[in-house]
């Protein structure tokens, strides 16, 4: 999620700048940087030193971090998936518990016998005294909307390891491959990646009438009379299609604003929506699905009236499809079962 660094925490940068006691390790944003390898070695073979380029700045690891706090969606997963316990990680007020913690997380850290690391409040404002606290010398973002003023801020308490490209449009894969770079975790790196794809894999050999179909996941507020589609690279979308599915083609021709992970679309045009065979959406509340649901246009998508329509209301399910990491992947598969087996029945 979006945040933003509170009034404090400006100004106990500019006090440790004023001291002269702050290092920088990120370089300035440069319009090449996205065409950059994301992980660069400085030697063949070697696992370190190693630089990390992103679409905010560069940074130079010349060892394996030891005090690690993990920002945005996804990457905990990851991290405690390579053995890494980080100091702390930033609190799910979307998805998580009242501690902020995502239920396959907390099963994973207990089948480990690990404990859990604190959670750090992010939003609506960063709790700098708490980040400062803990004296990380790594910070890990790469999966999350952090702005060129974030993490300029934040680097000033530690190295930060950005989104690679865009904010939140870091792919599973993306998110393993830096990650195990920055821990000189490589060699795992594959086994991740490997416990993913058996997922994809299982689900395709249990729901055989879901493959091939095409889908389009869409947003309506229940507010505003407005439609978005979410497009190709989305990571919601991007799941779909390793379950088996596919956008429908005149769907991927949409243009796609710039910085958007959406198309707008305008429920008066819901009917571009008829060539796909499954209609997927989510809401904030049982009372916005009610108002979208009820609007004329809407009902009369061709997938919402035989049914193919998968409406997700679950936080904790949205997330774990959202994220696809080997933990939440499974646990979201699982609480969707019948769903599932419910869209496939209206396919018939």
């Amino acid at each position: 999620m979006l945040f933003h660094i509170s009034k404090i925490a400006t100004r106990m940068l500019m006090a440790l700048l004023a001291v002269g006691i702050i290092f920088q390790t990120a370089c300035r944003p440069e319009a090449q940087q996205a065409a950059k390898p994301f992980v660069v070695y400085e030697k063949a073979g070697q696992k370190y030193p190693i630089t990390i380029n992103g679409s905010l700045g560069s940074l130079t690891l010349k060892k394996k971090p030891e005090r690690v706090v993990v920002l945005g969606t996804a990457p905990v997963d990851l991290v405690v998936a390579l053995g890494i316990d980080p100091v702390a990680i930033e609190a799910n007020l979307w998805g998580g518990d009242e501690n902020g913690y995502m239920p396959w997380f907390k099963e994973f850290m207990a089948e480990e016998k690990r404990p859990l690391p604190p959670t750090l409040a992010m939003y609506p404002e960063l709790d700098a005294e708490k980040l400062v606290s803990l004296n990380p010398d790594l910070i890990i973002a790469p999966q999350s909307g952090l702005s060129e003023e974030n993490y300029r801020l934040l680097s000033g308490f530690a190295p930060v390891i950005a989104h690679p490209h865009k904010p939140w449009m870091t792919t599973v894969d993306e998110q393993i491959d830096i990650i195990a770079a920055a821990f000189g975790k490589q060699e795992q790196a594959a086994e991740l990646k490997a416990q993913i794809e058996a997922q994809y894999a299982d689900f395709q050999r249990r729901y055989p009438k879901l493959q091939g179909k095409t889908f389009a996941y869409i947003y309506s507020g229940g507010r505003s009379p407005q439609l978005s589609v979410y497009a190709k690279g989305e990571p919601r979308v991007d799941t779909l299609y390793k379950l088996g599915m596919k956008m429908a083609p005149e769907l991927e021709k949409l243009s796609l604003d710039r910085g958007s992970w959406s198309i707008n679309l305008g429920l008066e045009n819901a009917d571009k929506l008829n060539q796909s065979d499954i209609i997927v959406t989510w809401f904030h509340s049982e009372a916005d699905q009610k108002v979208v649901e009820a609007r004329p246009l809407f009902r009369e998508i061709k997938a919402v009236k035989r049914g193919a329509y998968l409406p997700l209301l679950d936080r904790e399910v949205n997330t774990a499809m959202y994220q696809a990491t080997p933990q939440s992947l499974g646990w979201g598969l699982r609480r969707m079962d019948q769903e599932w087996r419910r869209i496939e029945k209206a396919l018939d």
